[in-house]
């Protein structure tokens, strides 16, 4: 931020933009942004990564707000020599600074429009959002506060006492302006190079926007990383343990490790829903080592461990998971969707409630069945459906009653040598240690163990286990899953073709011609924990913002065909952006999409700056605005967006050159999709909009004044008026 702070002076001096307008920007700038972040802090949420990131998609909107009045305040002064009849400094001030404000409070609406969509998500991804949201939506309005209170005062003071020398200007903008003039002039001859550069960039969205990947939730290169080892259902705890520590032991080899740990299973009251097939590896990456280079180290470890499939994930990501998990105890979405944060990505479900398992798992397949007979139903499957091997002891009554022993005495005997038995707790510094008595490894390595297992019979004397019970193996769910008292299964589907609210109303005529046994019963769950997003309702908010800003822009310039040419103007802005997107991959992060929104904010300065500069006082294309007085209007707006454009570029500009390193992992994507979105929204504002207006906007007869009454002159003359 100090080098790209730094970088934004060197410019503005090479560009000699006035010191004291530069000195007005030195001051609002951080003045909003700081403004910006105590309010968000104040309201709690700190300064966390997405509270940054918003910040960051704000301040291209923040310096364009410091430079572009300035610039108008100079000009105005400036154009003030020549007139013998010129207002006190001040009121040239003032009147400079509304001209420029009133376009651009449209933009900021615009700008804040922009976000409507993701501020009106729903459930934990709106929840997640929000800092960010608040973050950009403050950073905005401080900006757009400060311009029209702290800017003109401080523009007051520093200007009070400037005449400008009556020397022409010099410098590199005003040498621009020229060529600029002459360039849009033979650019504006006729609409077809407007129209060619419009199909290009059309052609060039079209060309890129079906193979991009978006990604809505940030990946960090955080050094603490957590290995997640998944085993088949009938690994015990101690192979877990083992593979745990032979793992753990490996990667604790590798350079660049600080400290590696593991836990196996999950606690007695723990919120994960897993068993001892379970493992997860907690890695530490020492700072200086090499992120990228130690990570791939870390998953080659973990593919060697045999019998087992591993993950490696950042711990930051892991815990966005942990959100998706809340409701099912586990969350098994991959990717960066806003599903990740649900942990359901299936629109779809018909549950099936139950006692039985066989006779449930049957009833389902049914249901998953009938399911492929329903249009728009895709790959129907039947979750849960891992078993793994487990001992079951059934006591048989007669042989239990001819040795005289019950089924309770049976029972606790095995479960005390099988399973165990707390017996007491044995506290050492500070902590409880919980005493369990348990029969040998030797009593449990097999079924012919456990049968031969002896039983205190009452009187004395023992019997053999198998010879009261029947020892058996069958195969058992890992995870008995229940709702509403009753044990359930799920089959899920996604949809294709058709809308859920007519494939529910299919399912349940289908289902209520099903017969089931008693106690059984299905029905359909349309709405999952993937709902709460709120889709639907984003999208009727963007398309509300999009008829929104294009009134916003036809009550800026009082024309229907100017507000057309504006709200179209918009998405080519975000070519450049595109573009250099793709040079950080085909998946457009968090950091890339706020980039683009950062240029939907800026963009629509640069295009209310520019046509109301066209336009004139009058508001409107009268008879008189010919072809070169339009081009020496657009040159008037050119020296402060390129002054903006430049300071911006500036400020991004070592944040592109770091690169994604930590801690940059948002907003180096965003500064690189800034750098070429600027590009593209000058060469949109600068050549197509003035093509635009001189070819589709038509001249209007300019309204006469109306005619004074001559005979009441000599009346006014006498009274004094």
């Amino acid at each position: 931020m100090a080098i790209g702070a730094g970088l934004l002076l060197l410019a503005l001096a090479a560009l000699r933009f006035h010191w004291r307008a530069a000195i007005v920007g030195v001051i609002t700038v951080p003045l909003s942004v700081i403004t910006a972040a105590l309010i968000v802090n104040l309201l709690g949420y700190g300064l966390n990564a997405l509270v940054i990131a918003g910040l960051a998609a704000a301040v291209a909107i923040v310096v364009d707000e410091a430079i572009t009045p300035g610039n108008a305040v100079v000009q105005r002064l400036r154009g003030r020599r020549a007139s013998p009849d010129a207002e006190p400094t001040w009121v040239g001030v003032q009147q400079a600074l509304a001209t420029v404000h009133r376009p651009l409070i449209y933009a900021g609406i615009i700008a804040l429009l922009a976000i409507l969509p993701v501020a009106v998500l729903q459930g934990r991804p709106g929840a997640f959002f929000t800092p960010m949201v608040l973050a950009y939506a403050i950073a905005v309005i401080a900006a757009l506060i400060i311009g029209v209170t702290v800017g003109p005062a401080l523009s007051s003071l520093l200007f009070a006492r400037w005449e400008p020398k009556e020397a022409p200007e010099r410098g590199p903008v005003p040498w621009l302006g020229v060529r600029y003039r002459s360039a849009v002039q033979r650019f504006s001859r006729s609409l077809r190079p407007a129209l060619l550069v419009t199909a290009a960039c059309g052609l060039v969205a079209v060309a890129i926007l079906p193979f991009v990947n978006t990604a809505l939730t940030p990946t960090f290169q955080d050094r603490n990383v957590v290995v997640r080892l998944q085993g088949q259902p009938d690994v015990s705890s101690e192979a877990m343990s083992q593979r745990a520590a032979d793992l753990g032991n490996m990667i604790r080899a590798l350079p660049g490790i600080t400290g590696v740990g593991a836990t196996v299973g999950r606690a007695v009251t723990g919120d994960r829903v897993v068993n001892v097939n379970s493992s997860d590896v907690w890695v530490s990456i020492g700072p200086d080592a090499g992120y990228k280079t130690t990570l791939a180290a870390i998953e080659n470890a973990a593919r060697q461990v045999p019998g087992a499939t591993a993950e490696v994930v950042p711990y930051s990501t892991q815990e966005m998971r942990d959100v998706g998990s809340l409701n099912t105890g586990a969350n098994t979405v991959t990717g960066s969707g806003l599903d990740v944060l649900t942990g359901l990505n299936t629109p779809l479900a018909v549950r099936v409630y139950g006692q039985d398992p066989k006779i449930l798992a049957a009833e389902a397949a049914k249901v998953q069945q009938m399911m492929t007979t329903i249009d728009g139903v895709e790959n129907p499957r039947v979750e849960g459906a891992a078993t793994q091997p487990t001992i079951e002891i059934e006591v048989n009554l007669d042989k239990a009653q001819q040795v005289g022993i019950s089924p309770g005495d049976v029972r606790r005997a095995e479960a005390t040598v099988l399973q165990g038995i707390q017996v007491g707790s044995v506290f050492e510094e500070q902590k409880v240690f919980d005493v369990i008595v348990k029969g040998t490894p030797a009593t449990r390595r097999s079924v012919a163990d456990v049968q031969s297992m002896l039983i205190d019979v009452p009187g004395g004397g023992h019997v053999r286990l198998g010879d009261v019970a029947d020892v058996r193996v069958v195969q058992t769910p890992p995870v008995i899953r229940r709702d509403a008292v009753s044990r359930r299964v799920d089959v899920v589907a996604d949809l294709g073709g058709r809308s859920t609210s007519d494939v529910v109303a299919d399912l349940e005529k289908q289902l209520a011609t099903m017969s089931f046994p008693i106690e059984y019963h299905a029905e359909v769950i349309a709405k999952t924990t993937a709902d709460e997003i709120g889709i639907g309702r984003a999208i009727g908010f963007a398309i509300g913002a999009a008829i929104a800003a294009l009134l916003l822009f036809q009550a800026a310039f009082n024309s229907w065909r100017l507000a057309l040419v504006a709200t179209a103007a918009l998405p080519l802005s975000l070519t450049g952006g595109l573009i250099t997107g793709l040079f950080s991959g085909l998946t457009f992060g968090l950091g890339s999409l706020l980039g683009l929104l950062a240029i939907l904010g800026l963009a629509a300065r640069y295009i209310t700056t520019m046509l109301s500069s066209i336009q004139g006082e009058n508001r409107m294309r009268i008879s008189d605005d010919d072809a070169d007085t339009i081009y020496d209007r657009a040159r008037e707006s050119f020296g402060s967006m390129i002054i903006s454009g430049i300071a911006i570029a500036a400020l991004a500009l070592p944040i592109v050159i770091l690169g994604p390193r930590p801690g940059l992992e948002i907003v180096q994507p965003l500064a690189l999709v800034l750098l070429g979105g600027v590009v593209s929204s000058l060469i949109v504002a600068l050549f197509l909009l003035p093509a635009a207006y001189l070819h589709l906007i038509p001249p209007r007869a300019e309204e006469a004044p109306p005619e004074r009454d001559e005979e009441l002159q000599p009346v006014a003359a006498a009274t004094g008026a």
